[in-house]
């Protein structure tokens, strides 16, 4: 079924094919064994298929690597030395944030006992790094970063953060903004590195951007805070003109999209897509259910006061879930703002369908079924505890919001329920308030998405991007449990 860890993995590896680049490293078979529970035998035989399509390259005591078209594979055991595996495993920390900026590595002798590999080997892989200008050594510890950025003495450089005709700065930065800790983060970091943030709007972005290229000054860095189709019409086709500047004087420029089609965005720039977010969320959660063995989920949701959550993005869940396992049963518990009978009229009035069609290309876009399932699937409640007894044949609540994970976990006890033995509770925000009832939840990485923001601005390394040249992120499940 397509539920066992086995077709699983074999699905993983397909995905980090079209992630990982040509001649980059796979984690070792070890690790792919702690992390998936399979045998180091079955990890073997999973590649073996892959070697044989041409897709990996397997090279004994080195590893397993993505397969390049330019080399062939008895030629790569002489071009991946003990040492580029070493430094290209180290590369690819710093590009994901795994390793940080001003951070120290990990000792010479614990690099050892990982790689199974020589003192010396691992020293003239940090000294290749060093060469790179992407560590530095003092005394006998190597550290992420030059010796200049870690004493951090040096003179502000400028980034323009610009909003969509506003003059209210502090949108992106407050609590209710669902990128709102990335920013925060992304400012500290900023300004650990001799960076500072300047603010516009985007009324008269042609003009200043092209103050700015006659004369030959200009910020380091541009920032575009929650841009979409509409918003970025305004700023396009100067962006455009303004990237084709060459040399050190070409700004970076992070690029925050809400939503619509991110292809318009003008190439040169990093992009941060709150619907990749949904996406990698509802991933780590997919994975997390059908790894626990649950068999069938409610998603609830509060229309009134959605958070950092839309409707559109839970769907997602039931996307990830049904990839999985097709057999998974997914439902939807949905708190209106007033009451009505008709599910399928009531979304189509919410949420901004206007045909059959438009519901075949939403549905069919987030792999949701028909609009008459998704209604089926539906529990409407002017009251979210209401819905509670109707959904407590599904073995797997999720919450976008933990206050309403609370009132679910206080329902669960009266009615003699056991969290998580009877019913497994997860909420999507991790809010320490209401750590000590034992709430799961799965998070979204917002600290290091939020440094590699940051350092995609600097460009002081490449930050790791998404086979659809998004900024790479991750999620991660926090189980609890409660008593």
């Amino acid at each position: 079924m397509p539920g066992k860890p086995t077709e699983m993995l074999e699905k993983w590896i397909g995905e980090q094919l079209e992630i990982l680049k040509p001649g980059e490293r796979f984690a070792t078979d070890r690790e792919l064994s702690q992390k998936w529970g399979i045998s180091q035998r079955t990890i073997v035989r999973m590649f073996k298929k892959f070697q044989k399509q041409g897709k990996v390259w397997r090279i004994p005591g080195r590893g397993t690597y993505v397969a390049r078209e330019d080399m062939a594979p008895e030629s790569a055991a002489g071009t991946l030395s003990s040492v580029e595996s070493v430094a290209d495993s180290v590369r690819r920390a710093i590009s994901s944030g795994d390793f940080k900026r001003g951070e120290a590595l990990p000792s010479v002798k614990f690099m050892c006992l990982k790689f199974h590999m020589s003192a010396p080997t691992v020293i003239h892989a940090y000294r290749r790094l060093h060469a790179q200008g992407l560590i530095e050594r003092v005394g006998k510890t190597f550290w992420v970063g030059t010796l200049g950025e870690i004493v951090r003495t040096r003179p502000q450089k400028e980034v323009v953060f610009f909003q969509h005709e506003s003059d209210d700065f502090s949108i992106p930065f407050q609590r209710d903004n669902m990128l709102a800790q990335p920013y925060q983060k992304m400012e500290r970091e900023l300004m650990e590195y001799g960076f500072k943030l300047t603010f516009a709007t985007t009324d008269n972005v042609a003009s200043v951007f092209r103050g700015w290229m006659s004369k030959g000054a200009m910020p380091h860095g541009l920032v575009f805070y929650a841009f979409d189709d509409t918003r970025l019409q305004a700023v396009a086709e100067p962006l455009r003109r303004l990237l084709k500047v060459g040399g050190a004087g070409r700004p970076s420029v992070l690029m925050e999209w809400a939503h619509g089609n991110y292809r318009k965005v003008p190439r040169g720039c990093t992009v941060v897509s709150r619907g990749n977010i949904a996406t990698v969320v509802a991933r780590e959660l997919a994975r997390y259910a059908v790894g626990k063995k649950h068999r069938s989920a409610t998603v609830f949701f509060d229309e009134s006061s959605p958070g950092c959550w839309d409707f559109w993005s839970l769907i997602k869940i039931r996307t990830e879930l049904k990839a999985l396992d097709e057999s998974f049963t997914v439902g939807y518990a949905l708190r209106a703002d007033k009451q009505t009978r008709d599910a399928k009229d009531h979304i189509e009035q919410r949420f901004g369908i206007v045909s059959e069609e438009h519901a075949r290309y939403l549905l069919g876009k987030y792999r949701g079924g028909s609009l008459e399932e998704l209604a089926r699937e539906m529990v409407l409640t002017v009251d979210m505890e209401r819905a509670f007894p109707a959904c407590a044949h599904r073995d797997l609540w999720i919450f976008p919001s933990e206050h309403h994970a609370s009132l679910a976990v206080a329902w669960a006890r009266k009615n003699g329920m056991s969290v998580p033995r009877d019913l497994a509770i997860v909420g999507l925000e991790n809010n320490p308030k209401y750590y000590h009832l034992g709430i799961s939840s799965c998070t979204f990485d917002w600290e290091t998405t939020g440094y590699l923001m940051a350092h995609a601005i600097i460009g002081d390394f490449p930050v790791r991007k998404s086979s659809k040249g998004f900024l790479k992120t991750r999620a991660y499940v926090m189980e609890k449990a409660t008593t």
